[in-house]
């Protein structure tokens, strides 16, 4: 199963509209020809090695903001977490050339502590629990991802994160289901509105998704049961 996890100041690999901003911001800034010289072009996107991987992202998110994509080769694999712990605090203006590359770095990202602590952390150990979880994304992008298939689901890191593009995308039909509980929990993913109570306003979608789902992972729980209690039960694909 695979997994996504969100948090909303991460983004994920970087287009050539994010790459085009970068540059844009060079060419305004007065710092521009030392950024650009810093790293002249040598490597594109479509050269990295595992595009999907968490390294892959950093890069794509946070080096092109100041300069040209580095080549992964210009260090071996114990290397680069020191690069990267040095570049972190250049990019929140605290680097070695003082008041000047806290100019040039006004506007930047860089990673939170609270990914470095918590996020990347968690998504490590559900991969070693063999869980393909991937991510930071970003809220913008990733639920529409989701909708389309690339993902069984998505852990947001706060309620209204992740309720809002539910509700927007599915009012009528979403569904709060309840993970970790002994036993299968659904309900309508929506309010109670005692403003419409009596007045036959109501939408039953959320209640009938509900009821449905929880049927659904009822039936699918009883077979998980079965296969584990006689292997010779195969489920068909």
């Amino acid at each position: 199963m695979r997994f996504s996890v969100l948090l909303l100041l991460f983004i994920g690999v970087a287009s050539a509209d994010e790459i085009s901003e970068a540059k844009k911001r060079w060419a305004e800034s007065p710092h521009g020809p030392l950024l650009e010289r810093i790293l002249p072009p040598s490597f594109d996107v479509a050269q990295l090695p595992e595009r999907e991987s968490r390294g892959a992202k950093l890069t794509t998110t946070y080096c092109v903001q100041c300069h040209n994509l580095p080549n992964p080769a210009m260090h071996d694999a114990a290397r680069w977490p020191g690069v990267v712990r040095r570049m972190v605090p250049r990019m929140e203006g605290k680097g070695n050339l003082g008041k000047l590359m806290a100019d040039m770095m006004a506007g930047v990202r860089s990673p939170s502590d609270e990914e470095e602590r918590i996020i990347s952390p968690a998504i490590l150990m559900a991969r070693e629990q063999g869980i393909d979880a991937t991510g930071p994304y970003p809220p913008d992008t990733i639920f529409m991802r989701a909708r389309d298939g690339h993902f069984d689901a998505v852990v947001a890191m706060y309620h209204d994160q992740g309720l809002i593009p539910v509700k927007l995308l599915a009012f009528d039909q979403a569904v709060n289901v309840t993970l970790g509980l002994p036993i299968i929990r659904t309900s309508p993913d929506h309010g109670t509105a005692f403003d419409i109570v009596g007045r036959n306003k109501a939408n039953p979608g959320s209640m009938r998704a509900a009821i449905e789902l929880a049927i659904n992972l009822a039936v699918k729980r009883h077979d998980r049961g079965q296969q584990i209690s006689d292997p010779s039960i195969h489920k068909s694909a």
